[in-house]
């Protein structure tokens, strides 16, 4: 579950890695997500996907946001909160009317001025990167540490929404020399900055499939189930490492649990079976790998990123697989995990990623220790 104090596993938003358009001759378009069909209607559920084909340096992006609430949405995000660059990255915040009441209240809150006063104070590596410019920041970083090189230019347009609003929306895009990215979310009426880390660690999350479908990382796996797969697993690294970043020197904590992880992977699997023989099983059993079926590769990515940062983590003394953000070590564990599965991709479905392989490589600079 996601929440200001601790990031788990598994949760209720779904950040899915590809979608693709399947044409049937007079049904039009309709398109195929890497994940079970009853997770993308779910009520509740949060849905996101990119799609990338490149000309050259010329990149055409399509966007998905799906956001499966009860409410009607009657006005569109058409007021500018935020816009800036680090770098080559761009980022623009657009919000609906009726939003931006609530996230003025939290950009003024006294507390959290004072955290942002902090942050620049440590050069923005601790503390909560409470702005979109120190965050963006603090992501870029992360993404140049994790690729051991400058990323790929992109420009992201973020549209907050109220919560519990039904959203469903493609967009596409082409941008020449960068990769744009839009997406939307929720924006809850309380002051909680969970909702602003939550956009930018989605965003990097979705960023990674791009550099993959751009060439910039290099995909691992035989047949497009065992590659989506490893690439969900390098996605939710990403997320998790941009937390860690966006929360160093709070109370926040990631644990990697592989046990309830093979225990949805079960229950996926249960499902399936259930689809083929229209029986129930009689218990719940690891399924095993591969070949990966496109529509469970979602989850199969999930899995592996658990078990491959598990592994890495006990490597190191460390059975609980629990990191807190406030200590610059056990952070750099985990980036240092990502960064190998980034820099060395290895194909997941084969097992976890090797240990052995991991080079412990500080993120932060000497000073925070």
């Amino acid at each position: 579950m996601r929440g200001t104090a601790k990031r788990k596993f598994w949760g209720v938003a779904f950040a899915l890695a590809f979608f693709f358009p399947v044409f049937v001759l007079g049904c039009g378009v309709f398109y195929r997500y890497d994940a079970p069909r009853a997770v993308i209607d779910m009520s509740g559920a949060e849905v996101w996907a990119v799609s990338l084909s490149a000309s050259g340096r010329r990149y055409h992006v399509t966007s998905t946001t799906r956001l499966n609430g009860q409410a009607r949405l009657h006005e569109q995000p058409t007021a500018s909160i935020a816009t800036g660059t680090v770098g080559d990255w761009q980022w623009t915040v657009m919000a609906v009317p009726s939003v931006v009441p609530s996230w003025r209240a939290w950009q003024e809150e006294k507390r959290n001025t004072k955290v942002r006063q902090e942050a620049i104070r440590s050069g923005n590596w601790l503390h909560s990167a409470a702005g979109w410019d120190l965050a963006f920041q603090r992501a870029r970083r992360v993404a140049q540490y994790l690729l051991g090189r400058p990323p790929l230019p992109f420009h992201a347009t973020l549209l907050l929404l109220p919560e519990g609003v039904r959203y469903n929306k493609r967009i596409s895009e082409a941008g020449k020399g960068y990769v744009p990215l839009t997406l939307a979310f929720y924006w809850p009426n309380s002051k909680r900055p969970a909702a602003f880390i939550g956009v930018v660690t989605r965003t990097m999350y979705e960023y990674q499939h791009l550099l993959v479908d751009s060439g910039f990382i290099s995909p691992v796996g035989n047949g497009k189930g065992d590659r989506t797969a490893n690439d969900e697993a390098r996605s939710q690294c990403w997320s998790d490492s941009t937390f860690l970043a966006l929360e160093a020197g709070t109370p926040s904590s990631v644990q990697w649990k592989v046990s309830q992880a093979r225990a949805a992977l079960a229950l996926l699997d249960q499902s399936n079976q259930q689809k083929v023989n229209g029986e129930g099983g009689q218990g719940l059993a690891m399924p095993e790998v591969g070949p990966i079926r496109y529509s469970d590769a979602y989850m199969w990515g999930r899995f592996f990123e658990v078990e491959s940062v598990a592994a890495y983590l006990r490597s190191r003394g460390d059975s609980t697989a629990l990191i807190h953000a406030s200590d610059p070590a056990q952070v750099n564990a985990l980036l240092s995990v990502c960064r190998a599965m980034t820099q060395q991709p290895r194909d997941l479905t084969k097992g976890p990623y090797p240990a052995s392989q991991v080079e412990y490589v500080p993120f932060f600079p000497k000073e925070f220790k």
